[in-house]
């Protein structure tokens, strides 16, 4: 999974590769902007939320045992729920923690602020090797 500026798409601004497996979809949460889900092929639901933590899903729920993969999510409205649809037909509703639901007041701010870290990284590391 790449996150990528609008402003310069001519590079990622960072690399998601956690999954063990083909990510099937990527959705943002509709209440809180620095909160996504994922869904890979053997089952995991992983919630990333970028305030807290780049390198690593804040949870990570496996459903279907590994045995049936994972091609569609679809949050709430509300931000409180996630419908995960399965390979197999199967959908399972999951209920999302209110730390990860709901957005703080500063949460966008904050956001602002994790995402200009990551670009000064880039050009921090672009300047290291040219």
């Amino acid at each position: 999974v790449k996150l990528w500026s609008y402003r310069d798409t001519t590079k990622p601004l960072k690399t998601f590769d956690n999954a063990q497996d083909y990510v099937y979809d990527v959705k943002w949460s509709p209440i809180n902007p620095a909160v996504f889900a994922t869904a890979d092929g053997i089952g995991n639901l992983e919630i990333w939320h970028l305030n807290k933590n780049l390198e690593e899903p804040y949870t990570k729920l496996a459903i279907g045992e590994g045995k049936t993969a994972i091609n569609k999510i679809e949050w709430s409205g509300d931000g409180k729920h996630i419908a995960v649809g399965s390979s197999d037909g199967q959908v399972t509703l999951v209920d999302v923690a209110p730390h990860l639901a709901e957005a703080s007041m500063d949460e966008g701010g904050k956001l602002k602020e994790t995402l200009k870290e990551i670009q000064d990284s880039i050009a921090e590391a672009g300047a290291a090797t040219a």
